[in-house]
């Protein structure tokens, strides 16, 4: 059972029902048994390892109370919990991936050919289930956060049925919190959790399915279509994984809402940053604050510690630091999307893009300062080349292969014309994409200054709800993100 099937539709609204009938004490207790249910429906051996992860985190944590705060025998369990937790995800997702780059570094050994052609099936959200956990266990160490002694609330964190699949990652300290607090139902949290809903499905299956089947039809041929053809190819995926991805955040965030409890917002209009950093400042915004806090911040921390002098080969520290910080981050969320070098290379480039950022910030800065009499023009300017640059990397995102991205570009010139596809499709992906933007306009320059009435908004979701059964592509499978 997917987030998108009817059959979830039926279950959540008699789930919801049911909700908000028993008594507060069970609500939790609820939540964690639809949790189970939920994922043991994909598949239900996978279901006991993932409380077998759960225990791990429980009893180290639990340890963590019992030892002097970050003494050395803390920090050694903080070490085993983390590597468990990555030892895991490596086992699942990239066994494969590691047997192929060790097969070519030192040849057709049999032990990395039988690792090579392993066929794994991936758990259920296994990427964001182990980012949670490492989160979690790194906030205890710290102090941030006070170690969850009942372990049915800590596996509900861990497992929540609208996040588990493909986040976002919401931290421990925000989520718990809410668990113990009374619920009383909210008409106007639901009626926002319904919209949400709605949203969600007007971007997953009116523009982001339906711009699948171009893509598709696209990316399985690259190489034979024209330059033309792979650029509009591109701009339409970059469309797509947003609306896909988004749609199942704004899903996920609307059912919890449901019940009751607030997620974190992962889109806020990315499309319209003015820098690369403020992209991801708005994109996967609950994975990019994972990265920031657990891998950019510690390694930035950890490097100006060790770098004593200020320069080193008439380069600062400072740009070092940066340099080695950033592409750490960037290689890590790549490889963390996937066992693919199309990821690998996709999250390098997005590290150099931001590299390259900031080595011109200054340049940026004085250009900005000449152009204050011309905001406009350098607003859009900016969100122009970041989005020209963020283009680039999706196209090696959505490549099968580096040979065939290469051979792709080095093939521009070869062919003419242009792949319309179905030309009803572009139409009705034309006029969708319109209605979007005209909203995500609105939020982004005019929300402070006009909001529209509960009447009209109404009238709007209703309109989305028509468009998702008049013009809903209902057959092409699970959400982009499910499988990371």
């Amino acid at each position: 059972m997917t987030i998108k099937s009817i059959d979830f539709l039926i279950c959540l609204i008699l789930a919801v029902g049911l909700y908000w009938v028993i008594p507060d004490r069970f609500k939790w207790k609820y939540l964690l048994l639809l949790s189970l249910m939920f994922y043991a429906s994909v598949k239900v051996e996978y279901l006991f390892l993932m409380l077998a992860f759960v225990l791990i985190d429980y009893f180290i944590s639990i340890r963590f109370c019992l030892v002097k705060h970050k003494s050395s025998q803390t920090k050694r369990l903080l070490w085993l919990c983390i590597i468990i937790n990555i030892l895991g995800l490596l086992a699942f997702k990239y066994l494969s991936f590691l047997g192929n780059f060790l097969s070519l570094v030192f040849g057709e050994l049999p032990i990395f050919i039988k690792t090579r052609d392993l066929q794994i099936i991936i758990p259920l959200g296994i990427s964001f289930f182990v980012f949670k956990k490492i989160s979690y266990v790194v906030d205890v160490y710290r102090g941030v956060l006070p170690v969850e002694k009942n372990f049915g609330k800590l596996a509900l964190y861990f497992l929540f049925f609208p996040s588990i699949t493909a986040g976002p990652i919401n931290k421990a300290k925000d989520f718990l919190g809410q668990i113990n607090e009374p619920k009383i139902m909210d008409y106007g949290q639901i009626s926002d959790g319904v919209a949400l809903i709605v949203l969600g499905f007007f971007k997953k299956v009116v523009i982001a399915d339906r711009i699948s089947l171009y893509v598709s039809a696209v990316r399985d041929n690259m190489v034979y279509h024209s330059a033309l053809t792979v650029v509009f190819s591109t701009f339409l995926f970059a469309i797509q994984i947003y609306c896909d991805f988004s749609a199942y955040s704004d899903i996920a965030i609307g059912c919890a809402k449901l019940f009751g409890f607030e997620l974190p917002e992962n889109f806020r209009r990315p499309y319209f940053a003015k820098t690369m950093s403020e992209f991801w400042r708005r994109w996967h915004i609950s994975l990019s604050e994972w990265l920031r806090d657990y891998i950019f911040l510690p390694l930035s921390f950890s490097l100006n510690r060790r770098l004593k002098q200020e320069a080193y080969f008439f380069v600062k520290s400072e740009m070092i630091i940066y340099f080695l910080a950033t592409m750490t981050t960037m290689l890590a969320c790549g490889l963390w999307h996937g066992p693919k070098m199309t990821f690998v290379f996709w999250g390098a480039l997005l590290g150099f893009f931001l590299v390259m950022e900031h080595l011109i910030r200054k340049v940026r800065r004085r250009v900005r300062k000449l152009l204050r009499h011309r905001k406009g023009i350098f607003t859009f300017i900016s969100v122009f080349v970041v989005f020209i640059c963020i283009n680039i990397a999706w196209f090696f995102f959505n490549t099968t292969s580096l040979q065939q991205a290469f051979t792709v570009i080095t093939h521009l010139s070869a062919h003419s014309g242009f792949y319309y596809g179905e030309t009803e499709s572009l139409l009705y992906i034309t006029l969708f994409l319109l209605v979007l933007l005209v909203t995500e306009f609105k939020e982004e320059y005019r929300s402070s200054k006009r909001h529209f009435s509960v009447d009209m908004n109404a009238l709007y979701y209703g309109f989305l709800f028509v468009c998702i059964l008049l013009f809903g592509v209902f057959d092409q499978g699970q959400f982009i993100y499910e499988k990371f």
